[in-house]
């Protein structure tokens, strides 16, 4: 009977902000800023693998993870750049983070953080930073 408001709490989490744009759960390379996904981005260009790369970005502080076993949440994802690396596009996004999904349980982040994020692929329906 306990989880009953806990679930509550989540369900209207959730729906709040997905009324502020779709609800996007991914996994990936997610970063505190824009210069630290590229820190990450150009240590790649140096042949590291993606968890060398995020250990050397994160050799004085833990800034950047790869989602790889969880899956983060987050809505209004913005394009904000794109980098050719080994023969792939990777895209750059910054979007607010307003949860992690832990196996099937979703646990919330209020307020919600902003977060800049890397993918190889493109997000459906997400606009491109400065309206282009």
């Amino acid at each position: 009977m306990k989880k009953f408001p806990f679930i509550i709490l989540i369900f209207l989490l959730l729906s709040s902000n997905a009324q502020a744009g779709q609800t996007h759960i991914l996994h990936g390379l997610f970063c505190n800023t824009e210069a630290q996904a590229k820190e990450v981005l150009a240590h790649l260009g140096e042949n590291l693998s993606l968890r060398s790369a995020v250990a050397v970005t994160n050799s004085t502080n833990v800034t950047c993870v790869v989602a790889d076993k969880l899956q983060y949440m987050v809505v209004q994802p913005v394009i904000i750049g794109t980098v050719r690396q080994n023969g792939l596009t990777l895209t750059l996004y910054e979007a607010s983070l307003i949860g992690v999904l832990v196996g099937d349980n979703p646990r919330p982040i209020a307020p919600p953080v902003r977060t800049f994020f890397v993918l190889n692929e493109l997000l459906a329906g997400v606009t491109i930073q400065g309206g282009a």
